[in-house]
């Protein structure tokens, strides 16, 4: 399965949600995301990171959401019990690890020279508030 760009419609709608959940997307000075794979939103110190490339279909529509969170942070899923998520599970390592340079204060683990963060796999955008509501409320 290859990696597509989310297109900005879909970028911006999960930001209004975002907001109204109360949390900010972090941007630089020209308004445009930190990162180029990934939008980073943050709540009371707490930070969540949303791949634009990965689970997004080759139109750019979102067909799922991978996002990172910080080990520490992770809640099981079934916490979630009435949204489609679930554990997002990396094929490599067949676990719920996974790094990306643009994870700042993650931990690194062995084997690894990147921050590493766990996952979950949101597999209707339609819960996406709901889950950032959720997981504020749990930090």
């Amino acid at each position: 399965m290859g990696e597509y760009k989310m297109l900005n419609s879909s970028r911006e709608k999960l930001l209004v949600e975002a907001k109204e959940a109360g949390w900010r997307v972090e941007v630089d000075a020209n308004g445009s995301d930190h990162y180029k794979k990934l939008i980073c939103l943050q709540s009371k110190g707490v930070k969540v990171f949303v791949d634009k490339n990965i689970g997004i279909s080759k139109s750019g529509d979102i067909n799922y959401l991978k996002i990172y969170v910080h080990p520490d942070r992770y809640v099981q899923h079934d916490e979630f019990a009435d949204l489609s998520l679930q554990p997002c599970i990396n094929r490599q390592t067949k676990r719920n690890r996974h790094s990306h340079s643009a994870l700042k204060g993650f931990p690194c683990f062995e084997g690894k020279g990147e921050p590493c963060g766990k996952a979950y796999k949101l597999n209707d955008v339609n819960d996406w508030k709901s889950f950032l509501i959720g997981f504020a409320g749990f930090h």
